[in-house]
């Protein structure tokens, strides 16, 4: 599956739509558009972002107001949080992105994990993917979207909520290197709090030369040797080979029916992006989710969970094959044992779901454009902090080493959803959180794009959460009462749980184009991020 090189995957679904009437017709006229690559204000409607840290998603409601593609403004609100939020994004931070790109009516996974390289450290691989997804797809200058972030570096930046928390959690309970937070710290010593303002000088630096000689700066140029070198020294073990031999692997990504459109994932595919992608596939077969009644559908969810996992544990064991598995056919086999009014014990099910730990502490984006285009990138260090070492003299947090090869990074996801006939974005989003991102992630999709509920109120409603091992349904405490009843009058061993995962979304019910007012995005209330309409 995978590729050094772009390989598309044809988007196909069953919604067609013309421009019929001369009012219509002139709305198909785009003579008046900007050209691609020219920052100038547009003119009504200019596209949806929603983001984990604040400062990244207003960078990208000025680049999408200003006419920028998805992808221009993907790699902007990138280098924009490896500066606003390093403790979870940075220039050494790996992830996967989604993209879904109007003009040939595609979709391709970028899937870049933070794996341990043959040394023992972890090769920093965002910004080489950043830059080939920009030479594939972007239009914007290189140096306009990197100086974003090396700005707020060199002059500064009010401290978001979203990392004061982090700068607090890490001091507080995690005991990240107290000598990493110094790096962080006020004139008196004690961590900047929100609305405090920040500088890092040192990122600035390798910001400048990675904006004025591009990613070869840091993969085959000055900074190679030296970074290689620090991480050494840091105990995290690179050569200048494992650097420069580093080629982003663009992939297919995992697609399922849903409704009309098609959703495209990307992550690890024997992981949480098969889960997100087999539960909302089996929501979808059959209009079971849609066509229930609301009080029957925390059961649904759940069972389609369950078989998610199972499913999972069946690719890990290598009796099943992930892409095989999304067939609306084998989706609906799968659910042929689906009991209405009793819980499925986990053991009769086909496959057994299989152990997976989860790290929480991601974050990423979502966007869609005014040309149509879509993207969605989720990124991580393996831990708050990473690995609570910076390499010397460059600002840069170096990722941690995977614990195991089901740690946390196998629970990123990304997904673009579109329709092929329109050839239109209809939904983009990313989850984080741990092994309960997935879960969430398909609860907003199902509630917003199968149960048409309002996004926002999607993205508010409470969760639930099934892991495989052990056999329990886990509720946000905040659940109503009548919802917990309904599970546990069915058999399901239900238990209260902290809110869990993290979900951003932009979603058009209809075109953008030509009906924009249908257009929402919303970030997670459980977070400190934020959304926003460009126009």
């Amino acid at each position: 599956m995978q590729d050094t090189f772009f390989r598309k995957t044809k988007v196909s679904s069953a919604i067609l739509t013309v421009c019929l009437g001369g009012l219509l017709l002139s709305a198909c006229d785009t003579t008046s558009e900007p050209e691609k690559g020219t920052l100038q204000t547009v003119k009504g409607f200019a596209g949806l972002v929603s983001a984990d840290e604040p400062r990244a998603a207003q960078v990208g409601r000025e680049l999408l107001g200003n006419g920028a593609t998805a992808i221009d403004t993907a790699v902007a609100m990138y280098f924009t949080m490896s500066v606003t939020m390093p403790s979870r994004v940075g220039l050494a931070a790996g992830g996967t992105c989604s993209y879904y790109n109007k003009e040939d009516n595609t979709a391709v996974a970028a899937n870049f994990l933070p794996k341990s390289s043959p040394s023992g450290g972890v090769i920093p691989k965002a910004p080489r993917v950043m830059a080939a997804l920009h030479a594939k797809y972007g239009s914007v200058r290189w140096q306009k979207l990197v100086s974003y972030g090396e700005n707020l570096a060199r002059f500064g930046n009010p401290v978001s909520r979203s990392f004061a928390y982090d700068l607090a959690l890490a001091n507080k309970r995690l005991g990240v290197n107290a000598e990493l937070l110094s790096k962080f710290a006020r004139a008196d010593g004690r961590l900047p709090r929100e609305g405090d303002n920040l500088t890092q000088p040192e990122l600035s630096g390798v910001l400048s030369g990675l904006r004025a000689q591009g990613a070869g700066y840091l993969y085959a140029g000055p900074l190679t040797r030296r970074f290689a070198e620090a991480s050494t020294a840091a105990g995290l073990p690179l050569t200048v080979d494992d650097i420069r031999n580093y080629l982003p692997s663009m992939e297919e990504p995992l697609s399922v029916q849903v409704g009309n459109d098609l959703a495209h994932f990307s992550g690890d595919y024997s992981n949480g992006a098969l889960v997100a992608a087999h539960l909302i596939g089996q929501l979808n077969a059959d209009d079971v989710y849609a066509d229930a009644d609301p009080e029957e559908r925390a059961h649904i969810f759940v069972e389609a969970l369950k078989r998610a996992q199972a499913s999972r544990g069946g690719v890990a064991s290598g009796k099943l094959s992930a892409q095989d598995s999304l067939g609306v056919e084998a989706l609906e086999a799968n659910f042929s044992n689906f009991d209405e009014g009793h819980a499925t014990p986990v053991s009769s099910l086909s496959y057994q779901p299989v152990a997976a730990s989860g790290n929480p502490y991601a974050a990423g984006f979502a966007v869609i454009d005014r040309y149509n285009n879509s993207v969605a990138c989720s990124f991580t260090l393996n831990g708050l902090f990473g690995s609570g070492r910076m390499a010397q003299d460059t600002g840069v947090i170096l990722a941690a080493p995977p614990r195991s090869s089901v740690d946390g990074i196998g629970t990123l996801i990304s997904v673009v959803v579109a329709n092929d006939p329109t050839t239109f974005s209809r939904y983009a989003g990313t989850a984080a959180g741990g092994a309960v991102g997935a879960s969430a992630l398909g609860k907003v999709m199902a509630n917003t794009l199968l149960a048409g509920q309002a996004l926002k109120d999607s993205e508010k409603s409470s969760r639930l959460h099934h892991s495989g091992k052990p056999d329990v349904v886990f509720y946000e405490k905040n659940s109503a009462a009548a919802l917990v009843a309904s599970l546990k009058e069915r058999g399901h061993d239900a238990r209260p749980a902290p809110e869990f995962g993290r979900v951003n979304s932009v979603y058009c019910a209809e075109s953008l184009k030509f009906n924009p007012e249908t257009c929402t995005a919303a970030a997670d209330n459980r977070g400190y991020g934020l959304s926003r309409l460009a126009q």
